[in-house]
């Protein structure tokens, strides 16, 4: 999981190197509880985990990072879901 302050660093320095897949949710939404097996399935599609590279051998051009941000953790990651 990326907190508020990582995805701030992320998005306001221009850390990110690789393509970044970021799935915005809160825990009582149904749809992104539907949505959490198919996140993760194109993870380990992927053979990426949350917040690392490490391409699968099949796919070994691929450089995707994937992460989940929870928009109700803190009064800040609220802020960050709400622009």
């Amino acid at each position: 999981m990326l907190s508020a302050h990582e995805y701030k660093s992320l998005i306001n320095d221009g850390e990110v190197s690789t393509d970044l897949v970021l799935m915005f949710y809160a825990p009582w939404c149904p749809h992104c509880q539907n949505f959490a097996p198919v996140y993760e399935r194109i993870s380990e599609i992927l053979g990426t985990s949350s917040l690392t590279t490490s391409p699968d051998e099949d796919l070994p051009d691929m450089d995707v990072r994937m992460a989940y941000f929870n928009c109700e953790e803190d009064e800040v990651s609220m802020e960050v879901c709400r622009r």
